[in-house]
C-alpha cells in the first residue's frame, strides 16, 4: 500500500517540482537547522512538549527558536492540508511545523514572515517546491494571523490626512482592516489624542505620531478549496506573491 501511494504521489507532482526548483527558488539558501526535534507526549495525548531546544536559522540569518518546554500540536497548519501531507508529526515537514507552531504562539514577528519561514524550512527539510508552495498557500491563506502595530513618527500635520488615506488604501488592497491613533508629538500638548482620522481636528502645526494596527482574518479553507489551491500551484508554478493573492 505504501508503494502504491508513493507512485500516485509521484504522478500528482508536476514536472517542474522535481527539478532544482522554480526560477524564483534557484540559488536561494534556505538556512540550517540547529539541534533535533526531541519531545515527549503531553497528558492529553495530542500535544507534544519539546525537551530540548531546536532552532531554524533562515537564509537571512534570522533565528527561529523553539525553546525546550514549547508545546506543539500542528494546529498552525490548516486541517484541510493534512490529507495532502499527513498529520503534524508525519513526513518531512515536522521540523518546519514545530518552528511554525512556536512562532505562531509567540506572535513576536509579523505573521507573513512566520509563514515564509515555514516555506523555506520545508524546502530545507527536503520537500519539493510543489509541496512547499502548496503548504505555503495553505498557511498563508488559512493559517494563524494576528494584529500588527506600526508606529509612524514625525508626520507633518499638513500631510496627516493624505498619509492616513494611503494607509487605509494599502490595507484595503491587502483585505485588512485598520485602526489608527493619532498623537501629537511632545512639545505642545504631548500625546493628546486627536481622535478620528485627523480631519477637522486641532489646527496646531505640530508633527504627529501615528499608531496603526493592521487586522487580518484568515480564510477558512475546506477540502475543495484546498484542491483548487493545489491545482493552481500545479498548473502555474506561481511565485509566493501570486500564491498570496490567490482567491480559493
Amino acid at each position: 500500500m505504501k508503494f502504491v501511494w508513493g507512485v500516485m504521489a509521484a504522478l500528482l507532482i508536476p514536472t517542474w517540482a522535481t527539478a532544482a526548483g522554480s526560477e524564483s527558488d534557484a540559488g536561494t539558501s534556505y538556512g540550517k537547522f540547529v539541534g533535533e526535534v526531541v519531545a515527549k507526549w503531553g497528558p492529553d495525548g495530542r500535544k507534544m512538549e519539546l525537551t530540548q531546544p531546536f532552532t531554524y536559522i533562515d537564509g537571512a540569518g534570522t533565528h527561529w527558536n523553539a525553546p525546550a518546554g514549547s508545546v506543539v500540536d500542528g494546529a498552525s497548519i490548516p486541517r484541510a492540508a493534512w490529507s495532502f501531507i499527513g498529520g503534524p508529526y508525519e513526513g518531512k515537514y515536522r521540523k518546519a511545523s514545530v518552528i511554525h507552531d512556536v512562532a505562531c504562539d509567540e506572535k513576536a514577528r509579523p505573521w507573513q514572515d512566520v509563514h515564509r519561514a515555514f516555506y523555506h524550512a520545508m524546502l530545507l527539510e527536503g520537500n519539493d517546491p510543489f509541496t512547499a508552495k502548496v503548504m505555503y498557500g495553505a498557511v498563508y491563506l488559512g493559517g494563524p494571523r494576528w494584529e500588527q502595530k506600526k508606529v509612524i513618527a514625525k508626520v507633518p500635520y499638513a500631510k496627516l490626512d493624505s498619509t492616513l488615506r494611503e494607509i487605509y488604501a494599502d490595507a484595503r488592497s491587502r483585505q485588512e482592516s485598520v485602526r489608527t491613533e493619532v498623537l501629537r508629538m511632545p512639545g505642545s500638548n504631548a500625546n493628546v489624542p486627536d481622535g478620528q482620522v485627523g480631519i477637522g481636528g486641532p489646527q496646531e502645526q505640530d508633527d504627529r505620531t501615528l499608531i496603526v494596527s493592521f487586522i487580518s482574518t484568515p480564510v477558512e479553507i475546506d477540502e475543495q478549496e484546498f484542491k483548487r489551491l493545489q491545482a493552481f500551484v500545479k498548473n502555474n508554478n506561481p511565485s509566493l506573491e501570486e500564491i498570496e493573492n490567490f482567491q480559493p
